[in-house]
């Protein structure tokens, strides 16, 4: 059993958070105490610290997900928000609940180009190709939302590289 609220145990595992070989378990010791003392900063560190560490791509996710629900809502702040979330939906971009969240961010934090950058690089990199389309889509809107119809098209040119027979992007 560990007392959060023994400063001295506390202070003995945030000076492991810098050694390679333990920080990971230090960390998760560490997010339980942080959370329940309500230190968002330090939790945010911590939950950063484990998903650098993790090898698992869903715990990954999961740990971005609550870093930018943590800095949204026990912060306010929306940018540290959408950079976590961003790298979640990078990490799994067919989470659709991941994007979701992320536009919520994004329309909170008017940081549209953020998101225009990563649809960008989901969208030149995933290999399904129903997924690819539903993000060069996404990026046409987002171009066409800040006029920049050449880039928009861009993105249509994408859709229609994927399948010259699609209607939404030839209507476009």
């Amino acid at each position: 059993y560990i007392d959060p609220e023994h400063e001295g145990t506390r202070n003995a595992l945030e000076g492991l958070l810098t050694h390679a070989t333990v920080r990971a378990e230090a960390a998760g010791i560490l997010e339980a105490i942080y959370e329940s003392r309500e230190e968002w900063d330090k939790l945010i560190s911590t939950l950063e610290i484990l998903s650098m560490t993790t090898d698992e791509s869903v715990r990954r996710v999961e740990l971005l997900r609550k870093m930018a629900m943590t800095a949204a809502t026990r912060l306010g702040q929306m940018p540290r928000a959408v950079e976590a979330q961003s790298k979640a939906l990078i990490e799994d971009p067919a989470q659709a609940d991941t994007r979701i969240e992320l536009e919520g961010y994004v329309e909170q934090s008017g940081a549209l180009d953020k998101l225009a950058a990563v649809y960008g690089e989901i969208a030149n990199s995933v290999t399904d190709a129903v997924l690819a389309r539903d993000y060069w889509l996404r990026l046409a809107a987002i171009h066409e939302q800040c006029a920049r119809v050449e880039l928009a098209a861009e993105c249509y040119e994408k859709v229609l590289g994927l399948d010259s027979s699609d209607v939404e992007a030839l209507e476009a």
